[in-house]
């Protein structure tokens, strides 16, 4: 059996030759009617069936929330605080606009230099050093935030998603996942390791401010609240669907030789009528999820 979605093949022995024969020609049938609509979609139901897409894009958010990062998460911390906001007082914006404005931090950060400007940086160890503005950025923050570094928190968020990233073939769609939920925000990166050094640095300025000036951290942390149930709920109801279905093929399949019994009694016919109507009827449910995904994500 080929998992499209993870890219991942098993071998299911002890499966009788006649239900194999017929959930083979009416998945077949399936698999053709699902590519005729993939092929005007931008999220392919084959390749994000189980709404995986939705579940790994929350997965690295909450990798980038809870990262270990800990003497980093303190130097963009200061950096912001000493740096950040004297940039964001000079150009007149605020969180907000840095939040939902702009399309990656990395490079909001690059532009928070000053000569003049004095921070103390961690730089990763227990000891703190006194430098300006562009030396923490260039000396510290522009190396350690390097998408490279980011890549173990993509595998926990992979196998949080259940995909083995010991296996090349379904590391590698993982990522191909995840890299997909840059599109989300309008950024052309394909690096999943870059959406999860976006997170991390979101997650890190809005800690700092909720230290800070916790009135503006709650409405942002609201707004950003009611997109992720948002996206919950979407993940939540592709999951059920995929879900209700692996288990009514399940039945009928295990149906399936039961009434092959009825062959040799005047009730073949019947029988036959059955099986291939609950076939029909699982074929039409996963083509109907296929057009119904593809209306929601496009």
């Amino acid at each position: 059996m080929y998992d499209p979605v993870k890219n991942n093949t098993i071998s299911v022995p002890g499966i009788p030759d006649g239900v194999v024969l017929i959930a083979g020609l009416f998945n077949l049938l399936e698999r053709k009617m699902i590519d005729i609509t993939d092929t005007a979609s931008a999220y392919p139901y084959s390749k994000n069936a189980d709404g995986i897409n939705f579940t790994m894009f929350l997965n690295a958010i909450q990798e980038g929330k809870n990262n270990k990062k800990y003497f980093l998460q303190k130097d963009v911390k200061e950096y912001y605080s000493k740096c950040g906001r004297l940039s964001m007082a000079i150009t007149g914006t605020n969180f907000e606009d840095f939040r939902s404005g702009i399309t990656s931090p990395y490079a909001v950060l690059s532009e928070w230099i000053h000569p003049s400007v004095w921070v103390n940086m961690y730089n990763g160890n227990r000891t703190l050093d006194n430098m300006t503005c562009t030396e923490a950025w260039n000396n510290v923050l522009k190396d350690a935030l390097a998408a490279t570094n980011f890549t173990e928190e993509v595998e926990s968020a992979c196998t949080a998603g259940g995909f083995d990233v010991t296996n090349t073939a379904q590391r590698q769609r993982c990522f191909e996942i995840i890299a997909q939920a840059n599109q989300f925000f309008d950024v052309t990166s394909t690096s999943a390791t870059n959406l999860i050094r976006e997170a991390f640095i979101n997650e890190t300025i809005l800690k700092k401010i909720n230290e800070d000036e916790p009135e503006a951290a709650q409405r942002s942390l609201l707004g950003r609240q009611i997109t992720l149930q948002g996206l919950g709920s979407l993940n939540a109801a592709q999951d059920t669907q995929v879900n209700n279905k692996a288990v009514m093929t399940a039945i009928i399949l295990g149906l399936i030789p039961l009434l092959s019994l009825f062959f040799v009694t005047p009730l073949w016919l019947k029988a036959l009528k059955f099986i291939a109507g609950a076939m029909l009827w699982l074929t039409t449910w996963g083509i109907t999820m296929a057009v119904a995904h593809a209306g929601v994500m496009d």
